[in-house]
C-alpha cells in the first residue's frame, strides 16, 4: 500500500486539520490491502509472527469470512487506519488496531477509536492484548482509558 505523497511531515498537520474521518466495514476482498497494513503492525509491535503478506491475506480473509469484523478508516479517500474485532460472548475482543505510521501522535488513533466505540461497539466491554515489545501501543491504550488486567507469561520447554 502506497503512502500518499501529501503525508510527508510538513503536510500532516494540514491533512489532519482538513480530514473528514469515516469508516466502512471490510469485506473478505479487502484482505490483501489489510495484509499490507497488518505486516506493518507486526513490525511495529515486535510480534514474532513470520507469515508472508500472502499468508496474512489468507488469514485475514478467513477471519473476515467467519467471526471477525473489520473497519477500514478513511479520510479524504485515503486509508488511514483499520481495526479488527470479534464478539466474544458479551465482550468484544479487539485483535488489531493500526494507524498509518506518518499519521500517528496527532490524535487520529483516538478519533478512530472514538468513532468505532460510539458507532459500532457502544455498550460493550472491550478486551485487547498488547505485546510487551510494544510500549507505544500500551501507552496509547492507557491514554484512551484502558487499564491493565492480566499479564500472560510463557516459556518454551526444550524437548
Amino acid at each position: 500500500m502506497r503512502i500518499p505523497a501529501r503525508w510527508c511531515t510538513y503536510a500532516i498537520a494540514r491533512f489532519l486539520f482538513s480530514m473528514k474521518l469515516n469508516f466502512q466495514y471490510a469485506q473478505p476482498t479487502d484482505a490483501p490491502a489489510l495484509a499490507v497494513l497488518n505486516r506493518q503492525l507486526i513490525e511495529d509491535e515486535g510480534s514474532r509472527t513470520r507469515l508472508t503478506e500472502l499468508q496474512l491475506a489468507d488469514r485475514m480473509r478467513g477471519w473476515l469470512s467467519n467471526n471477525y469484523r473489520a473497519a477500514i478508516f478513511e479520510s479524504n479517500g485515503d486509508t488511514v487506519a483499520y481495526a479488527l474485532w470479534r464478539a466474544d460472548g458479551e465482550d468484544v475482543y479487539l485483535r488489531q488496531f493500526f494507524v498509518q505510521r506518518p499519521l500517528r501522535r496527532h490524535g487520529l488513533g483516538r478519533e478512530c477509536i472514538d468513532l468505532l466505540f460510539t458507532k459500532v461497539l457502544a455498550g460493550k466491554r472491550i478486551v485487547l492484548e498488547v505485546l510487551t515489545t510494544n510500549p507505544g501501543g500500551l501507552g496509547f491504550w492507557k491514554s484512551v482509558g484502558f487499564s491493565e488486567y492480566a499479564v500472560t507469561l510463557e516459556k518454551t520447554i526444550a524437548g
